[in-house]
């Protein structure tokens, strides 16, 4: 009993500082945490700052190593459009996604359901925020579609929580009602497509960059040695001759 005790203080107490914190067991029992966004990198991914239920009125450093010190978190059964990186181009309406999910939940104080963990060491989760002056919270995913600022997220092993059909009809209705990305009057990229035709382009160029010109075919010459021993062989025999 006393040891479920201090597992249950600890649970309110201690902060998850980073994904890497994030166990097995926490996935498995799909562990909720809470605490304050503090920086959203692109349309479907942001940094929670976490604060445990009894420290939640704690202040939140004013300089903190982001990368350190907070959970970098994934939108769980969403794909919003590419912004730029690497200096490689982005889609239509991504920075206009990324734009919109941080006015959405930067300095917010967010809740997310851990799900489980991406191959970039990123949380996936579902997340809500209340908005002013609602009371009920609101899943951030599905306002995400609903501003016609994403696609469902169709990769193998995706996380819905058992929500992809609520997902499916706000995409849906997103891009009946032609909602920002879906008023694009030539066929809509996805971003797993985009990012795919991203890869195949740079898989050629680095193909076209690694075979180089053949070097043009000429007869061998012999050793510089052995073309002098020549010449002095020859000017003997035409001494000889002479």
């Amino acid at each position: 009993t006393g040891i479920a005790g201090a597992r249950g203080l600890r649970r309110f107490t201690q902060r998850v500082v980073t994904a890497d914190d994030i166990s097995l067991r926490m996935v498995q029992r799909k562990r909720r945490l809470s605490g304050r966004v503090v920086h959203v990198g692109d349309g479907d991914n942001f940094r929670l700052y976490h604060q445990p239920a009894l420290r939640r009125w704690e202040n939140i450093p004013e300089k903190i190593k982001i990368s350190e010190q907070s959970i970098h978190v994934r939108l769980a059964g969403v794909d919003a459009p590419e912004c730029a990186h690497f200096g490689q181009p982005g889609q239509p309406y991504g920075e206009e996604a990324r734009q919109w999910l941080r006015e959405y939940l930067t300095g917010k104080r967010v809740m997310i359901k851990v799900l489980g963990k991406d191959q970039y060491r990123r949380v996936v989760a579902m997340a809500w925020v209340r908005e002013f002056p609602f009371l009920r919270r609101k899943n951030v995913s599905v306002e995400l579609l609903r501003q016609g600022l994403g696609v469902v997220y169709d990769s193998a092993g995706a996380q819905y929580d058992g929500l992809l059909p609520l997902l499916r009809r706000e995409e849906a209705r997103a891009r009946t009602n032609k909602v920002r990305m879906w008023k694009q009057s030539k066929t809509v990229e996805t971003p797993m497509a985009f990012k795919k035709r991203q890869r195949d382009a740079e898989a050629s160029t680095n193909a076209n960059k690694s075979v180089g010109t053949l070097p043009k075919s000429s007869k061998p010459s012999a050793p510089k040695g052995l073309r002098a021993l020549a010449r002095t062989f020859s000017g003997l025999w035409e001494s000889r001759r002479a």
